[in-house]
């Protein structure tokens, strides 16, 4: 296609050129002399062919260097595009590393927390337990001192009791000792009585058999068994007087 349009220009370049020339020869040839047309002819088809040739050559040249600045516009185009093509692919695998270190982090970021959770909700778990068992432990130990102080209060209870009964036994023992003690002095009491009285009767009825008997005078008493005795009755002075002797 170049080629072509370079044809194309070239013959039209030729064909502006020799209307020029052919116009310059007519007026030439109108003023030349016998001998110089030839001269002139030729000089003139060598200017017309190094002015062709010369165009050429530029028109070469211009193609040459236009297609010179095309390729590398398309080189530089190319590079240009290659190079966004590496760079879009560098940043895009950039982004994709990037998106892939990020997924990694979140994903790394989202285990280490759901590790971190495990561990606080087992801790928790664990410190649960712990203060349930200490509470559960220290109910037992509670419910045992109280079930301790319940059965040393019952002792003590019991004891105290059995302290007071055995008191008020004492007291019943010692009251009754005493009752019986009083019971007794009263019936010693009221035996020494009745033996003072009887004897105080005795001892008046003797003085008032005395002064019917006489003095020293044996009488003879009957037992039981028929056997007799003899009794001395002596007055009542004399009976006193001889419990004296025996008492001195």
């Amino acid at each position: 296609m170049e080629n072509l349009i370079m044809w194309i220009w070239m013959m039209n370049l030729w064909m502006m050129w020799s209307n020029e020339f052919g116009s310059a020869r007519r007026q030439i040839s109108s003023t030349r002399r016998p001998g110089q047309a030839e001269k002139e002819q030729a000089e003139i088809e060598q200017a017309e062919k190094e002015h062709v040739e010369k165009e050429k050559a530029e028109r070469e040249q211009a193609v040459e260097k236009e297609h010179d600045e095309r390729e590398q516009a398309e080189k530089e185009q190319a590079d240009k595009e290659q190079a966004e093509k590496e760079q879009a692919e560098k940043e895009q695998a950039e982004k994709e590393q990037a998106e892939k270190e990020q997924a990694e982090k979140e994903h790394a970021e989202k285990k280490e927390h759901a590790e971190k959770e495990k561990a606080e909700k087992e801790l928790a778990e664990k410190e649960l337990t712990e203060k349930k068992e200490l509470a559960e432990k220290e109910l037992a130990e509670k419910e045992l001192a109280e079930k301790e102080l319940t059965e040393k209060k019952e002792q003590a209870e019991k004891e105290q009791a059995e302290k007071k009964d055995q008191a008020e036994e004492q007291a019943e023992m010692e009251l009754a000792e005493d009752e019986q003690a009083e019971k007794e002095q009263g019936d010693k009491t009221r035996i020494t009585y009745e033996r003072k009285t009887r004897k105080r009767n005795v001892e008046v009825q003797g003085e008032e058999v005395a002064g019917e008997a006489q003095e020293n005078k044996r009488v003879k008493i009957i037992g039981k068994k028929g056997k007799g005795s003899t009794v001395v009755v002596r007055s009542p002075i004399m009976t006193r007087q001889k419990k004296e002797q025996k008492k001195d």
